[in-house]
C-alpha cells in the first residue's frame, strides 16, 4: 500500500472568540440533530453513513415499480443537478440561476428565495433550516458561500464564506455530524475560465459549521500551510463526507493538485477527528496528479463519490469509488487498504464519478461507473451500474446503459434507481440487476430521491445544454392511462434475413407516401431511388416500379420528404406530377408515368439541405413546403415549382430554444407541423432528449403554437396523429426521435402538447429503430391497415434500412376464449421460407423465457420445421427456421438434402435446458412409397448442432408430432408414431451443461387409425398436449376425427389403449393435426381437411374445452390443408398464438395483452385490413433492441 499517512495534524483552523466556544462540539451534544425518521431524504446520502438507501420506504418495491408515471414537474429558471431533499412532504432543492425552492410533495411552490452564485449541490435540512453551498460568482471573483435558509419561509439565517479565495466554490452537499454540519470546499480552477490557466491559488478544505448561525467551528485545509507556502494547491473537497458517531469520525475524499508541486494528500480519502478537525489518517490513491483542462498532466483520478460506512461479513468498511475506475475498500480506523477493485474504465468525467448507495444489510455497493473515453467530450461513451460485494473483491453483476452514469444511486426496497445522462432513469432489482422499468425524466445531472411512495429528482443537464431546468416526481398513480403494449414486426430491409422481404435498394429511407389506393412509395436516400411496396394480409410485397432520383455533381445526395400531389399543378411533361421528392442536393424532383423511370428535377436551391416536405392548398393555392436544415427556414414553392420570397415572421416560432433548426414539416388536419433538431447532421445522431421542438403554423405561415419543447424530444422528425383503435394512444400525437441513442416514438396530447408515454413492447421496453424516419398510418389498401403505424429507419448508423409496422395489442382477459377473439388481435403474418427454398411448415414451437444465451436462439423466439424441399417434395424438408418476434428471420438449422435423410415433421420442441428436439421422416421422391421408416428423432443444442440422433423400430415408428413434460434437469417427451398410430414416451435426463441422456421409453397409448392420403403423405396420431397439473396427455388422432386423453402419462409403465375420448365433434373436427393447451385450459387444434372436409370452414383451428365442449373456430387459410402445427406461448403480459399455414408457407401469429383484459374490450379493437376469415392484420420491426425511456411531461 502506497501514500498512507497517519495523524496529520497541521493546516487546521478554529473559529476564535466567545461565539466560536459556544459553538464548540461537546460529546455529551454530538447526538443527531436530525435523523432520518419515517421516509425523509434529509440530505444528499440519506443518512451521515453515506448509504443513500431509505430503508424505511415501503410502498415502493420490486413487485410494483414497474407502474412508474410522472405525477408532476415543477418549472425551475435553471437546471437542477443536486438530489432533492424531502422531509415532512416537502421538496427543498437549488438551481444553476442561484434560485433555492421549497415545494410540496404535489408539486406546488411554497417559496423560493434568491442568493449569490449558482446552486449545484443538495441541500441538508434539519429541524429549522435548509443548508447548502453555491458556487459564487466567478466574474466579480466572489468565492462560493454556505447558506441557511428557514426552512418554512425561506428567509436566508445566514451566509457564511468558508473560504476567502476567489475560486473557492461549493461542489458537495452537507452532512450532519452529530448536531454540528460538515461541508468541502473546492474551487473553480478547472472549470471557470477566469482561473483555469492559473495561476491556481486555491487549496481544498473541510469545514465544520453551526447549522444554526453559520459560525465556523473549525476548518482544515487538505493541504497544509507548509505545502501551500511551497507552491502546492488543489486538492478540493467536491464530493459529500461522511460521519461514524461510534468514532467520531469525519471521512472525505479529494481531488487532484492543479500543479506541481504534487501532494500526498491529492486524489486521497481522508479521515478528520470530528471534535477538532486534526487528520488522523491519509491514503492516497493516485499520487502526482496534476491534471488540469490546460495542463492534462494527470489521469484526472479525482474521489468524487462519496465515502461510505458499513459492514460486510462481520468487518468495518469505509469504501469510495474514484474516476479511475478504481472501487476501494479501506479499514476506518487505519486507512489500511482491504481491497480495491476497477470496474469501469477512468477518463475525464469517467469512471465512478458520481456517489454510489450501499445496502447497510448486505453490504452490497451499487456504483454508477462511466466509459467516456474522449477526453472532453463526456456525452459520448457508455455507462454502467456494477453491484460490487461490499470488501471490494469482486462485481456481482453489471447493468450496462447507452449513455454515461453522472447522478447518484439510491435504493430503497429492494430497487435500485439512477439516472443516465440521456435523462432515463432505470429502476433494478437489488438481488439480479434485472430492468424492472425505466422512465425518461428530463434531467441527467440530478440523482433521484425516494421519500413516501414517490421519486423526486432534478431536470435539465449541464454536459449535453438541457438547461430545461425543473423537479418532477414520479409514483404509482392510477390516474395514468393504461400501459397498452405494441408489436412490431420487419417488412422490408437492403439486410437480407431482416425483414420479410429484403430489398438492396432500401437504404436509410426517409420519406413515405401514397394516394388513397396506391402502394407505399419510399424515398431511398442511400440509394438515390423511391420504391413501390404494397402491404395486405398476404404480406408485403415489392412493386415492379423503381423510380431514379436524380443526383448532383457535390454535396449531400439522396430524396427525403416526399409528397403524393392530389392537386391539378405540379406539373411534369404537362400532367401534374403523381410523386415529389425533396432531396438533401437541395432540390425538388417530380414523377409521373410520363417520366419514365427517372423523376425530373424542377427546382433548385443553391445551399438548401431539404430534410422534409409537405403540400398544402389555401385561399391563395397550392404550395410545397421543404425543411431547408441547411439554411434554417421553411422554403415555400408554388403550383409551378417557383420558389416564394417568404413574408414577415413567416414561419418563424418567436419561442424557438437557440440552436434549433426545422427538421421535417408534415400536413396534419389543415395545419402544418414543423420539428425542429439541433442544427447539422452529427448534432442531429447525437441529440438527446431535449433538444428538439414541434411548431404549428397555418398554410400561410402564421405561427400558431410552440406545442412541444425539449422533454423526450431528440431530433424529431416522424410526426403523425394516431387515429382511434390505436391503444392507449389512441388520439394522440405521436413523434418519433430520429437521434441514434434515442430513436423512440413518444406520443403528446395533440391540444396541449402534454407527454404522454412512449410505446413500449410487451415487457415494457421502449420499441427503438435507430435512425427513425417517418411514422404513418395505411390507407387501408395497398398501403395497408389505417390503424396500424408504419415507420422507416436508417438502421445501423443509416448505413441500413427498414420498413416496418407498428400495431396496438388488444387487452384479453386470461380465462377468455382464444380462438374467437382471432379476429381481433395483433396479427403477423410471416414467412418461413428460408433461402434454400423449403417449403410446407409442419412444427411449431415457441423459445421459453429461461432458455440459456450464447446461442442461435432467443427466449420468445418462434421455430418452424419445414417437411417438403424447394420441389415442393413431402418428406424432404431439411431446415427450422427461427423467426423472432419482430419478423426477422434466420435459419436455425440446415440437414443433409439427400434424398431419404431428412423429412422435418411436426415433432417439434424446445427444452429449457437448451436443446431443440425435432422429429424426422423422410421420403426419396415425395410420396408416401418410398418412406424410409421409422424415422428418427434429432437432439440438436443451441446453435444448431446434431448432438443425438434417437431411432428405435418399435417404439419411434414415424414421429409426426410431440410435446414435452420439461423440468429442466430432467423431461418426459411424449411422440406420436404415426406409422404405428401409438404414442411414446422418452425419459430424459439432462445434466448440468451436458447432453440428454435417455433413461428409458415406454409406449403409453396405440389403436389409433394409420393410413396413407395423396396430400397429407401420412394418416395417424400427430397433435399432442400435455398438462403437467393433470398428468394428462391429450392426443388428436387425424384418421379418427377425435381427441383423446391419456392420463398418468409421465407415470404409467403400461399401454393405455386410445385412452378417454375428449372431443368428437363431425361439425367442427376434420381431421385434427396440430394440438395445444392455451393458458386458460382449453384445448386448440388445427383441421387439416384430410378427413371430413367441410368447404365452408377450411383450415379451421378449433378451441374446445378438455370436458368436450365447443368454444369457438377460425379458419386460418380460406383454402383447405393449410392449417397443421400449433404453439401457444404466455409471457408475462403477453400471450402469443401461432399457427402455419402450408399452403402460404407462412406463419401466422396472433397477439394479446392479458393484464387487466377482457373479451369484451377486444371487440373494441377494429385493427382495420381484414385478414383471411375476418381477422385483422398489422406487422412491426428492426431487432435493434436497446432501452429507451419514457414518461416526461413537454415544456410548455
Amino acid at each position: 500500500m502506497y501514500g498512507l499517512t497517519m495523524k496529520r495534524s497541521t493546516a487546521t483552523t478554529r473559529s476564535r472568540g466567545p461565539a466560536a466556544r459556544r459553538s464548540r462540539p461537546r460529546a455529551e451534544v454530538l447526538e443527531g440533530r436530525i435523523t432520518p425518521s419515517g421516509s425523509n431524504w434529509s440530505e444528499y446520502n440519506y443518512d451521515a453513513s453515506g448509504t443513500r438507501d431509505n430503508t424505511a420506504e415501503t410502498t415502493l418495491s420490486s413487485s410494483n415499480v414497474s407502474g412508474l408515471h410522472q405525477l408532476w414537474d415543477f418549472p425551475t429558471s435553471g437546471v437542477v443537478t443536486g438530489t432533492p431533499a424531502v422531509v415532512k412532504n416537502v421538496v427543498y432543492a437549488g438551481d444553476t440561476s442561484g434560485t433555492f425552492y421549497a415545494v410540496s410533495s404535489s408539486g406546488k411552490l411554497l417559496w423560493k428565495t434568491k442568493v449569490n452564485g449558482e446552486v449545484t449541490d443538495s441541500p441538508l435540512v434539519t429541524d429549522n433550516t435548509v443548508i447548502f453551498g453555491t458556487l459564487g460568482n466567478p466574474a466579480t471573483l466572489t468565492p462560493g458561500s454556505v447558506y441557511g435558509l428557514d426552512a418554512s419561509t425561506g428567509a436566508i439565517r445566514w451566509q457564511v464564506q468558508p473560504d476567502s479565495n476567489p475560486a473557492a466554490q461549493i461542489w458537495g452537499s452537507a452532512t450532519l455530524v452529530g448536531r454540528n454540519v460538515a461541508i468541502g470546499v473546492a474551487s473553480g480552477d478547472e472549470i471557470n475560465p477566469q482561473f483555469v490557466k492559473g495561476p491556481y491559488t486555491a487549496r481544498g478544505s473541510l469545514v465544520l459549521l453551526n447549522p444554526e448561525n453559520g459560525q465556523i467551528i473549525w476548518k482544515t485545509y487538505t493541504i497544509s500551510d507548509a505545502d501551500y507556502a511551497n507552491g502546492a494547491n488543489g486538492a478540493p473537497i467536491w464530493s459529500t463526507p461522511a460521519y461514524d458517531p461510534t468514532t467520531n469520525i469525519i471521512y472525505a475524499g479529494t481531488g487532484n493538485n492543479y500543479s506541481a508541486p504534487a501532494t500526498t494528500t491529492s486524489d486521497a480519502m481522508m479521515a478528520f477527528n470530528a471534535t477538532n478537525g486534526q487528520i488522523l489518517w491519509v491514503n492516497q490513491r493516485t499520487p502526482n496528479d496534476t491534471w488540469t483542462p490546460v495542463f492534462p498532466l494527470g489521469p484526472d483520478a479525482d474521489f468524487g463519490d462519496s465515502p461510505h460506512l458499513y459492514q460486510f461479513d462481520g468487518q468495518s468498511i469505509v469504501g469510495e469509488g474514484q474516476k479511475n475506475g478504481f472501487y476501494h475498500a479501506l479499514n476506518p480506523t487505519t486507512g489500511a487498504v482491504i481491497n480495491q477493485i476497477q470496474v469501469v474504465p477512468g477518463g475525464f468525467l469517467g469512471g465512478l464519478f458520481a456517489t454510489a448507495a450501499v445496502d447497510p444489510k448486505t453490504g452490497v455497493v451499487f456504483a454508477n461507473g462511466n466509459d467516456s473515453p474522449p477526453p472532453m467530450n463526456p456525452t459520448q461513451g457508455t455507462g454502467d451500474l456494477v453491484a460490487i460485494a461490499g470488501d471490494g473483491s469482486h462485481v456481482l453483476w453489471d447493468f450496462h446503459t447507452p449513455t454515461p452514469n453522472l447522478s447518484g444511486v439510491a435504493l430503497a426496497n429492494g430497487v435500485v434507481y439512477f439516472v443516465s445522462l440521456n435523462g432515463t432513469m432505470y429502476a433494478l432489482d437489488e438481488a439480479t440487476g434485472a430492468l424492472l422499468d425505466q422512465v425518461n425524466t428530463g434531467g441527467g445531472n440530478s440523482g433521484p430521491a425516494i421519500s413516501n411512495g414517490q421519486i423526486y429528482l432534478g431536470q435539465g443537464n449541464l454536459l449535453t445544454g438541457n438547461t430545461s431546468g425543473g423537479i418532477v416526481a414520479f409514483g404509482l398513480s392510477p390516474a395514468q392511462p393504461t400501459r397498452t403494449p405494441y408489436l412490431q414486426t420487419n417488412l422490408v430491409s437492403d439486410l437480407p434475413g431482416q425483414a420479410q422481404i429484403p430489398d438492396s435498394n432500401l437504404v436509410n429511407p426517409w420519406g413515405v407516401s401514397f394516394s388513397s389506393t396506391s402502394p407505399f412509395w419510399v424515398s431511398d436516400q442511400g440509394t438515390n431511388t423511391s420504391t413501390l411496396y404494397s402491404v395486405t394480409p398476404a404480406g408485403v410485397k415489392k412493386q415492379g416500379l423503381t423510380v431514379t432520383i436524380p443526383t448532383t455533381s457535390s454535396g449531400p445526395q439522396g430524396p427525403t420528404g416526399q409528397v403524393f400531389n392530389n392537386t391539378s399543378t405540379f406539373l411534369v411533361n404537362g400532367s401534374p406530377a403523381h410523386f415529389i421528392f425533396a432531396d438533401l442536393n437541395g432540390t425538388i424532383s417530380a414523377w409521373n408515368p410520363s417520366a419514365g423511370t427517372t423523376a425530373l428535377v424542377e427546382a433548385t436551391t443553391p445551399g438548401a439541405i431539404y430534410t422534409g416536405l409537405a403540400l398544402a392548398t389555401n385561399s391563395s393555392g397550392s404550395f410545397l413546403y421543404a425543411a431547408n436544415d441547411a439554411q434554417d427556414r421553411i422554403d415555400v414553392f408554388n403550383g409551378s415549382f417557383t420558389l416564394q420570397t417568404p413574408g414577415p415572421n413567416e414561419f418563424v416560432d418567436p419561442d424557438l430554444p437557440s440552436g434549433l433548426v426545422p427538421f421535417n414539416i408534415q400536413l396534419i388536419n389543415g395545419d402544418l407541423y414543423v420539428t425542429y433538431a439541433p442544427a447539422g447532421h452529427p448534432a442531429q445522431v447525437g441529440a438527446i432528449p431535449g433538444q428538439g421542438a414541434v411548431a404549428i403554423f397555418t398554410t400561410s405561415g402564421v405561427f400558431q403554437d410552440q406545442l412541444i419543447t425539449g422533454g423526450p424530444l431528440a431530433a424529431p422528425w416522424g410526426i403523425t396523429l394516431a387515429p382511434a383503435g390505436f391503444g392507449a394512444f389512441s388520439g394522440d400525437l405521436l413523434v418519433g426521435n430520429f437521434a441514434y441513442n434515442d430513436s423512440v416514438i413518444n406520443a403528446f396530447d395533440p391540444t396541449t402538447g402534454a407527454f404522454r408515454g412512449t410505446l413500449t413492447d410487451a415487457s415494457g421496453r421502449p420499441i427503438f429503430n435507430q435512425g427513425l424516419w417517418t411514422l404513418t398510418f395505411g390507407n387501408g389498401t395497398n398501403g395497408s391497415d389505417p390503424h396500424t403505424l408504419y415507420f422507416t429507419a436508417g438502421i445501423d448508423g443509416e448505413t441500413h434500412g427498414l420498413l416496418g409496422s407498428i400495431q396496438a395489442v388488444p387487452p384479453l382477459s386470461p380465462k377468455a376464449p382464444i380462438v374467437p377473439n382471432l379476429p381481433t388481435g395483433a396479427f403477423q403474418s410471416l414467412t418461413t421460407v428460408p433461402p434454400n427454398g423449403d417449403q410446407n411448415p409442419y412444427g411449431v414451437a415457441v423459445v421459453p423465457q429461461d432458455f440459456p444465451t450464447g446461442g442461435l436462439l432467443n427466449p420468445g423466439d418462434i421455430l418452424v420445421s419445414n417437411f417438403n424441399n424447394g420441389s415442393n417434395q413431402q418428406g424432404t424438408g431439411t431446415t427450422i427456421v427461427d423467426i423472432a418476434p419482430n419478423g426477422r428471420q434466420s435459419v436455425f438449422f440446415q440437414g443433409s438434402s439427400t434424398p431419404g435423410q431428412l423429412g422435418l415433421t411436426t415433432a417439434l420442441g424446445v427444452l429449457k435446458s437448451g436443446f431443440v428436439i425435432v422429429g424426422s421422416l423422410p421420403t426419396l421422391d415425395g410420396t408416401s412409397k418410398t418412406i424410409q421408416a421409422p424415422g428418427s428423432l434429432l437432439i440438436l443444442d443451441r446453435y444448431g448442432r446434431v448432438v443425438t440422433t434417437l431411432s428405435d423400430q418399435a417404439l419411434l415408428d414415424g414421429p409426426w408430432d410431440l410435446a414435452v413434460n420439461d423440468q429442466g434437469d430432467k423431461a418426459q417427451v411424449f411422440v406420436s408414431n404415426v406409422l404405428s398410430g401409438t404414442v411414446t414416451r422418452i425419459d430424459l435426463s439432462i445434466p448440468d451443461g451436458g447432453t440428454p441422456i435417455i433413461q428409458g421409453e415406454t409406449q403409453i397409448a396405440s389403436g389409433y387409425f394409420t393410413g396413407t392420403d395423396p396430400t397429407a403423405l401420412v394418416i395417424g396420431p400427430t397433435g399432442l398436449a400435455y398438462d403437467p397439473k393433470s398428468d394428462t396427455l391429450y392426443v388428436a388422432s387425424t384418421g379418427d376425427n377425435k381427441v383423446f386423453a391419456i392420463s398418468k402419462a409421465a407415470q404409467r409403465s403400461s399401454d393405455a389403449g386410445m385412452g378417454r375420448l375428449v372431443y368428437q365433434d363431425a361439425a367442427h373436427l376434420h381431421g385434427p393435426l396440430g394440438l395445444v393447451l392455451a393458458p386458460n385450459g382449453d384445448l386448440i387444434t388445427a383441421n387439416g381437411d384430410a378427413v371430413n372436409p367441410d368447404a365452408n370452414q377450411p383450415s379451421a383451428l378449433v378451441e374446445f374445452t378438455p370436458g368436450g365442449q365447443f368454444v369457438g373456430e377460425f379458419s386460418l387459410d380460406p383454402n383447405p390443408g393449410g392449417a397443421f402445427g400449433l404453439a401457444v406461448t404466455k409471457a408475462g403480459r403477453e400471450l402469443r398464438l401461432a399457427a402455419v399455414d402450408d399452403n402460404t408457407n407462412s406463419l401466422d401469429v396472433w397477439t394479446f395483452d392479458t393484464r387487466g383484459g377482457s373479451s369484451k374490450s377486444a371487440d373494441a379493437f377494429s385493427l382495420g385490413a381484414a385478414q383471411p376469415s375476418g381477422a385483422s392484420f398489422t406487422s412491426m420491426g428492426t431487432g435493434l433492441d436497446a432501452p429507451r425511456p419514457r414518461d416526461l411531461p413537454s415544456r410548455r
